[in-house]
């Protein structure tokens, strides 16, 4: 993606302007350092491209619907079904 680069001055009392702005790098560096109390407990300086993707793919990543959530329980349940009642798949 080609943006071009913008830049807000925090020291004389600017936060936003138009679309430039920090929230959106702050959340994400906040979500990469819960992963890392909450999942990985630690990271190598060596892989840290990799987490940082990972965690790029899981926020911008299309949620499921709630169809779609509801289709894959009815298939698990189906699928549990047979399995408890001696039934192969």
């Amino acid at each position: 993606m080609n943006r071009p680069h913008e830049a807000v001055a925090h020291s004389i009392g600017e936060y936003v302007r138009g679309m430039a702005h920090t929230n959106g790098m702050e959340s994400f560096w906040a979500l990469l350092q819960r992963g890392y109390v909450g999942i990985y407990h630690w990271m190598s300086r060596k892989h840290l491209d990799r987490y940082v993707r990972e965690l790029y793919t899981k926020v911008t990543k299309p949620a499921k619907s709630a169809v779609q959530d509801a289709a894959a329980w009815q298939v698990s349940q189906r699928l549990s079904a047979y399995r408890i009642s001696g039934y192969t798949t």
